[in-house]
């Protein structure tokens, strides 16, 4: 899992406009990506991911068991309007669909696959918007 985790984080950062658009200013350009949850300090806008589902089908050999990920990529931005959490989600999806992504010398089948996502809604803090992707290795 550490792997994965490890692999989704250099896919994101390996992004320039991406990585850019949430660095966390004053915090020695820190990338505002974060797994699981974001520090109690650190600056709007980032995106934080989970990895919500991990399932391995043994249907068939172990050799050729398919491991199937869901990962949930929520942004969180504080501008006064929702148009900057649009826009980040529009890099996300521009690092993420349908791009390799390999860890543990394997490399996902098809790529990551976005399979649903929310636009942007108002909370108490600002806006938030998700992404989910499945990511099968086989």
């Amino acid at each position: 899992m550490k792997e994965l985790l490890s692999a989704i984080y250099d896919k994101l950062v390996a992004n320039t406009a991406l990585r850019t658009a949430v660095v966390q200013t004053g915090k020695s350009l820190v990338n505002g990506f974060f797994h699981d949850e974001a520090p109690r300090d650190a600056v709007m806008p980032y995106i934080v991911y989970y990895i919500i589902s991990n399932v391995t089908d043994l249907a068939f050999a172990a050799a050729n068991s398919v491991e199937d990920n869901m990962v949930q990529f929520s942004i969180y931005d504080k501008s006064a309007s929702a148009s900057t959490t649009g826009d980040i989600r529009d890099k996300l999806r521009t690092a993420l669909d349908r791009q390799a992504l390999t860890y543990d010398s394997k490399t996902a089948c098809g790529g990551c696959v976005r399979i649903n996502g929310t636009d942007a809604s108002k909370t108490e803090d600002g806006w938030m918007a998700t992404e989910d992707y499945r990511i099968w290795y086989c």
